[in-house]
C-alpha cells in the first residue's frame, strides 16, 4: 500500500492528476468509469511511477478494467499498476468501480495516489451519489384454462399462489439506446415451479357446488438490472405478496405481483 507520507519534490520534477467520474448519481449494482490524465510537467523523465485507487470497501475493482493510454509498459500490481512517462508526456488510465449491495455510504468518494521514490502526489477526489437498491418489482403473468365439468357461469372465489424450485441465473444483455448508445445490463432470470390453488363455486340446477383445482407450472422471468449485478452475482429472494384475477368463459387470467430482495 502507498502511505500517505509528505515526500519531498525534487527540483524541476513536476507531476500533474486529474480524476473525472462519468456518474454524478449511481446505484446499487451500477459501474461508475473513471478516466485520469497522469501528466509530467517537467524536463525529466519518470520511471516507475506506482497509480494506486484509493477507493470505498463497498466498491469493487471491476476484473480487467484497467486500460491505460501511454507508450511506455505498465505493470498492474493488486490494485495499483506502474507506468513510465517521458518529459512532457501524458498518460490516460481509465477503469471501473462496481457498487456493492453491501454499501453504508450514501457518497462514493474516490482518489488516486502516484508515487515514486521522490514523491508522492494525490489527485483530486471525485463524489457520487448513491440511490440504495433493495429490490425491484416482479409481475409474473399466467393463462389457466377451467375443467370442462365446471359450467362457464361458475365463480372463483379465491387463488392461492406458491412459488418454489427457485433458480437464479445472470446473464450479460445489450440493447441500443435512442441516440444509438449502447447499453450495458445484466438480464436476470428466474426459474421456478408456481402452484396455483383455485377455488371455483358454481350451480347445475338447484345444487351448489364448490371445488379446490390443483395448478402447476413452469415459470421463467427475466429481470434486467444494472451491470455490476452480473460481476457481484447477489443472492435473490423472489417474494409473493397478492394476486389479481380475471375469468373470461373458460379461461383464467392470473397477474401474480411480487419483489425481488438482494439479500447481503
Amino acid at each position: 500500500m502507498i502511505k500517505d507520507i509528505p515526500f519531498p519534490f525534487d527540483d524541476g520534477l513536476d507531476l500533474c492528476l486529474a480524476l473525472t467520474v462519468e456518474k454524478e448519481v449511481a446505484f446499487t449494482f451500477d459501474i461508475l468509469k473513471y478516466e485520469m490524465l497522469v501528466l509530467n510537467l517537467s524536463d525529466k523523465y519518470m520511471p516507475q511511477i506506482w497509480i494506486e485507487i484509493d477507493h470505498p470497501k463497498s466498491t469493487i475493482l471491476v476484473p480487467n478494467s484497467f486500460l491505460i493510454q501511454n507508450r511506455g509498459k505498465s505493470i498492474k500490481k493488486g490494485t495499483a499498476i506502474l507506468l513510465s512517462l517521458a518529459p512532457h508526456e501524458r498518460g490516460v488510465i481509465r477503469f471501473g468501480l462496481c457498487i456493492s449491495e453491501m454499501l453504508r455510504e450514501d457518497f462514493i468518494s474516490v482518489r488516486c495516489r502516484a508515487a515514486q521514490k521522490e514523491f508522492l502526489v494525490v489527485s483530486n477526489k471525485v463524489y457520487t451519489k448513491i440511490i440504495k437498491t433493495v429490490g425491484r418489482p416482479c409481475l409474473i403473468k399466467q393463462s389457466l384454462l377451467l375443467p370442462s365439468q365446471i359450467p362457464d357461469s361458475g365463480i372463483v372465489r379465491d387463488i392461492e399462489v406458491d412459488y418454489y424450485h427457485q433458480k437464479l441465473m445472470f446473464l450479460p444483455f445489450s440493447k441500443k439506446g435512442r441516440k444509438g448508445e449502447l447499453c450495458c445490463n445484466t438480464r436476470l432470470l428466474i426459474s421456478g415451479v408456481i402452484s396455483y390453488s383455485v377455488k371455483v363455486n358454481y350451480r347445475i340446477r338447484n345444487t351448489c357446488y364448490e371445488r379446490t383445482i390443483e395448478y402447476c407450472s413452469g415459470h421463467t422471468e427475466s429481470i434486467i438490472l444494472p451491470e455490476g449485478a452480473i460481476i457481484l452475482k447477489p443472492n435473490v429472494e423472489l417474494i409473493l405478496y397478492s394476486t389479481d384475477f380475471i375469468c373470461i368463459g373458460r379461461k383464467l387470467y392470473c397477474c401474480v405481483f411480487g419483489m425481488l430482495f438482494f439479500q447481503p
